[in-house]
């Protein structure tokens, strides 16, 4: 089922007591990239085999295919399927091995992001990366997959929030 969000939110569960909720064989699509559930003031809850995705994805990901010498900027190119470079808008970029889906390397925060091409984009990390710092830290190779947001508005972050 496609669902609209209200406010900024795809489905509220407020003020619930005792309440187990069957969502075996249904599937929340979320229309924005907006927050798909929040649960508030709510005691002995459950919500069991729901299955929740966007339409639009709130992300997108790519395969690392350069890395600079100094290993600040990571060079992507972002995978058939997944938004295009236009729409990433991600304070942070987050690394998984393709072998183990296992982060392989710190969740980099603060970096800059420049689209160099249609689905190809490129990721700076800040100048606090020192080569010493970096070269301690940086994990990541080329292979890995990179997972950046996504431009939305009117969003509240957490795809689910208790």
């Amino acid at each position: 089922h496609y669902v609209k969000p209200n406010n900024r939110a795809h489905l509220t569960l407020k003020g619930l007591e005792g309440v187990t909720i069957n969502g075996y064989g249904a599937e929340m699509i979320c229309t924005e990239t907006t927050r798909a559930i929040t649960i508030q003031d709510c005691t002995d809850v459950a919500i069991k085999g729901l299955v929740v995705d966007y339409d639009p994805l709130p992300f997108t990901q790519g395969w690392i295919v350069d890395i600079s010498e100094d290993k600040r900027v990571l060079t992507i190119d972002l995978m058939d399927g997944y938004p295009s470079a236009e729409v990433v808008n991600s304070p942070k970029v987050e690394i998984y091995s393709p072998k183990t889906n296992e982060l392989t390397a710190p969740s980099y925060f603060s970096i800059t992001i420049d689209a160099i091409g249609p689905n190809t984009v490129t990721v700076t990390k800040p100048s606090r990366w020192t080569p010493e710092w970096t070269a301690k830290m940086s994990q990541e190779q080329i292979g890995d997959i990179a997972v950046l947001s996504t431009k939305a508005e009117k969003t509240l972050p957490h795809a689910i929030y208790i």
